[in-house]
């Protein structure tokens, strides 16, 4: 209990103020620290938002982008930048809006179906394949 706004209300009454009303102070509006307050209110919703929207992209699962899942495909088997060129042109050759299918099928590296460029590179279309299709307990020299 505030003793001090009971003192108030009592010598209120007391001095003939039978309402019971406090005596009222005049009150200034300091512009300055109003503006302070709403710029620090900002900044901190604004910084909220920005860590809630980083959490929320990276807790979910996938690429959003076919080209950046292919291109981690490509750091994670370890391809050099002629065999990430050669994925590439083989996925253009295909027609693939997600080149990193090329991943998952073997099938794609086919000779038959591949235009006359591609089939040049036979010999190291063979190699990537088996590099990336070889079963764990083989190791292929690259």
């Amino acid at each position: 209990m505030n003793w001090t706004i009971l003192a108030g209300i009592g010598s209120s009454i007391r001095d003939g103020n039978a309402s019971g009303t406090l005596p009222t102070k005049s009150f200034e509006l300091d512009l300055g620290g109003v503006l302070i307050g709403s710029m620090l209110l900002v900044a901190a919703i604004g910084l909220t938002w920005y860590l809630i929207r980083r959490y929320l992209e990276r807790s979910q699962p996938g690429y959003a982008d076919p080209q950046e899942l292919f291109n981690e495909l490509c750091l994670a088997h370890r391809l050099s930048w002629q065999e990430t060129s050669l994925l590439t042109r083989l996925a253009d050759e295909h027609h693939l809006a997600d080149p990193g299918r090329l991943f998952l099928e073997p099938e794609r590296f086919e000779l038959a179906g591949l235009g006359a460029e591609l089939r040049d590179q036979s010999g190291p279309l063979a190699a990537l394949r088996d590099k990336l299709f070889a079963p764990a307990d083989e190791t292929v020299a690259v």
